[in-house]
């Protein structure tokens, strides 16, 4: 579907959407059917542009054009028509698909063709003007897109991997992101979307800032490392109790910020931002700024 020409055939006049519509909905509907038919589109681009910045284009042109993913897939040559026809109808306006399970041997393609429906979700997103309004969200609520598996070494190298390769090579998503990291590069989407990435449940709970200085060591899965040699690559911190973090990409936010030395009993003084949050024996988050000598704080994970 070029950027001029929009699908109507989804629409069902006889369906409950369209019969719960007001009158001027439905005029403007009708009024939309009767250009298409003679090949003016301005009453739906008008709607649409609403929305997005950028009309999406349809599965098909995703996968087989080279400013999209076309390179990666070989303009669609390398998609079996089983899968190509699947994802036509996960992605067909009829259709409102909430959960999408594949089955099936080991070698059909499952992976992939999750991987591409996945990166045609992201690429819609990035297609709205504000996700975040679009979606009824607080403005500055981040849009996560999760890869877990069986394990986080799986989850980090099979469909996570993939997907980067698929972006990376794709002009389209290079104008929409960028690529961070000097070693192991990481494409990063703009609007606040974000891949988190995992293999237990608490893996895909809420996110926050750590601000800390850069020779700041901490536990991750591979060992003991300067927060300074982790800058721009994808971690999991782990604490004493064998608990795995999220995914965290490590980021230098500032030089200068005024430091803040905290001192826990029994262990050594750790020197963060003002704004990092501590949590506290209660189970409530405080920033560092704002402690007295009275907050109690639970077991902290960083080691000096």
């Amino acid at each position: 579907m070029s950027d001029n020409v929009f699908d109507l055939s989804g629409l069902d006049l006889s369906s409950d959407i369209f019969n719960s519509m007001s009158a001027e909905e439905k005029e403007a509907v009708m009024q939309i059917l009767n250009d298409a038919k003679s090949g003016n589109t301005d009453i739906y681009a008008s709607i649409m542009s609403e929305d997005y910045e950028e009309v999406p284009v349809d599965i098909d042109t995703f996968i087989e054009d080279n400013r999209y993913i076309g390179k990666t897939t070989r303009q669609g040559s390398t998609i079996y028509p089983y899968w190509r026809k699947v994802l036509r109808n996960i992605f067909d306006p009829k259709n409102h698909y909430t959960e999408i399970v594949f089955t099936g041997a080991i070698g059909l393609g499952k992976t992939t063709i999750a991987i591409i429906g996945m990166a045609y979700v992201l690429y819609r997103l990035l297609c709205l003007k504000n996700p975040q309004e679009f979606y009824k969200l607080q403005e500055n609520s981040t849009i996560v897109l999760a890869f877990f598996n069986v394990n986080l070494e799986l989850s980090g190298n099979v469909a996570f991997g993939k997907m980067q390769s698929m972006l990376k090579e794709s002009p389209w998503f290079l104008e929409h992101g960028e690529i961070i990291g000097r070693k192991n590069e990481v494409f990063v989407p703009d609007k606040n979307i974000k891949f988190n990435v995992g293999s237990q449940a608490e893996h895909g709970l809420g996110q926050d800032i750590i601000c800390v200085k850069g020779d700041t060591v901490i536990k991750t899965v591979n060992g003991d490392e300067k927060i300074e040699d982790l800058e721009n690559k994808i971690i999991f911190v782990e604490s004493d109790d064998g608990t795995i973090s999220t995914a965290c990409t490590v980021k230098q936010t500032g030089t200068s910020k005024e430091m803040y030395r905290i001192y826990v009993e029994g262990d050594f003084p750790i020197e963060v931002t003002g704004e990092h949050k501590l949590k506290l024996k209660d189970g409530t988050y405080k920033k560092a700024k704002d402690l007295t000598e009275e907050d109690e704080l639970l077991d902290i994970d960083i080691i000096q």
